[in-house]
């Protein structure tokens, strides 16, 4: 699990950030909040909607005609 961790794409780009000086830790922790505020906001809004109407889940859904694995 370690290694994982190692090679986290988010955690090497924080790293790369920060030493580099293209911003301090404070800025990426306002960005960190913007981003829970905004998932938070997301969760919330789905969570209090309304399901869809049957004939509305497979809405500009794609799906391939000619993917091998349809079957009528």
């Amino acid at each position: 699990m370690n290694e994982y961790k190692s090679k986290d794409p988010i955690d090497q780009i924080r790293t790369h950030i920060l030493e580099d000086k293209l911003a301090t830790e404070e800025e990426l922790k306002e960005i960190d909040n913007r981003c829970d505020e905004v998932v938070a906001a997301s969760v919330k809004f789905a969570e209090e909607s309304p399901w869809p109407n049957d004939d509305e889940v497979l809405k500009d859904v794609y799906m391939d005609q000619n993917y091998p694995f349809i079957v009528d």
